[in-house]
């Protein structure tokens, strides 16, 4: 058996890896967070939640969320925007919008900013129900009273990884990120019922406070970089169950606006860690995925130059099935443009190269900067 068949046969088993790991993303509509049947259920019949927002400079974010909760057909909450010792109008900005304002000023040894600011939101809560929202995400005017009827219907945790919105050409570098991302947290792979998620969605959580108490919540999790996934590990080790969901429709955000510099500090600054926490089977399905991106690439090179028909037609036919695979996964995730997917090696290459520099961050030098802090990374995951 000649190297060109070997290659194909391990490319398109590599494809597959890949399809496995995003089949219910793409073929199951209740791996989407979709608006759910709530004819027999009153309005008036749902609990008060408290909305609480950890906001450090988010003076230029914090509007659209805020704006976006004042639009909300379900109106049954306290909003709580925990100032996390800001330099900007952030305060202000909160004030503004009529939030319950909490200013914090300083960060106790052993706790991370975001952390801390989650923690205080928390347990200065008015009532039994808890959305954690990141201030740069966007809720559709229905929002709220899905995620709460939602919660009724299945019980545990919720959280949700909004849809990406971009503007600007950069942006659209963060797509096989946001595809990893998701597609490490096992949540939409075919063997979701045999293992376990890893964790949370950091951008959007609800939870009860009995169950967010229970699991020790933020104060768990207190100096971990990779929040969310530890919270959610602590609820699914109390016996609660995580439901993770993909928010088209329901949750926006748009994750860098402030250029090509923050998406390379955001990207970098956890993912590395959360290979180390991710599951060792899932991980390598996603790897292998992402291997015969390169490999179908480079087939249809060496097939060309070989001049074998045969095999140029087969590589053509598996570059197009990677193209399409990926584009269909990121048609659920983000506004990504079709050329991403069909010019896939380039954000394939600035994954890796933002990959094993993020590896180097967690590893060796064991800091990151964030919000205009310096974080150190030493012992933490």
């Amino acid at each position: 058996m000649d190297i060109e068949i070997i290659d194909f046969i391990l490319t398109s088993a590599a494809f597959f890896c890949g399809l496995f790991s995003f089949w219910k993303l793409l073929f199951k509509k209740n791996a989407l967070f979709e608006d759910i049947d709530n004819s027999n259920i009153s309005i008036k019949d749902l609990p008060k939640i408290s909305i609480i927002i950890p906001a450090r400079n988010e003076e230029k974010s914090l509007p659209g969320l805020l704006n976006s909760l004042k639009k909300q057909t379900y109106k049954n909450f306290e909003i709580i925007v925990v100032n996390d010792n800001s330099s900007d109008n952030t305060g202000l900005v909160a004030q503004k919008y009529g939030a319950r304002l909490i200013n914090l000023e300083n960060l106790p040894k052993d706790w991370l900013g975001k952390n801390w600011a989650c923690w205080n939101g928390a347990i200065k809560a008015d009532t039994g129900y808890f959305l954690f929202l990141d201030s740069d995400t966007i809720l559709s005017k229905n929002a709220v009273k899905i995620i709460v009827l939602k919660h009724i219907k299945n019980s545990g945790a919720i959280s949700i990884q909004p849809y990406h919105y971009m503007k600007k050409p950069y942006e659209q570098f963060s797509a096989l990120f946001n595809a990893v991302l998701i597609g490490a947290m096992n949540s939409f792979s075919i063997f979701s019922r045999i293992i376990r998620p890893i964790g949370f969605f950091g951008p959007c959580i609800f939870c009860s406070s009995g169950d967010y108490f229970k699991s020790g919540g933020h104060e768990k999790a207190k100096n971990k970089v990779l929040e969310d996934l530890e919270i959610g590990r602590n609820f699914l080790r109390n016996n609660i169950k995580v439901n993770n969901y993909v928010g088209s429709g329901i949750i926006s955000f748009r994750m860098y606006p402030g250029g090509f510099k923050s998406l390379l500090h955001g990207w970098s600054k956890g993912f590395g860690f959360g290979a180390k926490i991710s599951n060792i089977f899932v991980i390598i399905m996603i790897s292998l995925w992402i291997t015969g991106f390169f490999t179908a690439f480079i087939n249809i090179i060496r097939s060309s130059i070989n001049a074998n028909i045969l095999y140029i037609v087969l590589s053509v036919i598996l570059y197009i099935l990677y193209v399409f695979l990926f584009y269909l996964i990121l048609l659920k995730i983000g506004n990504f443009n079709f050329l991403v997917s069909f010019f896939y090696i380039f954000p394939a290459i600035f994954f890796c190269i933002i990959f094993v520099y993020s590896l180097a961050i967690s590893f060796l030098i064991k800091k990151v900067v964030w919000k205009n802090r310096v974080i150190s990374i030493k012992k933490r995951v």
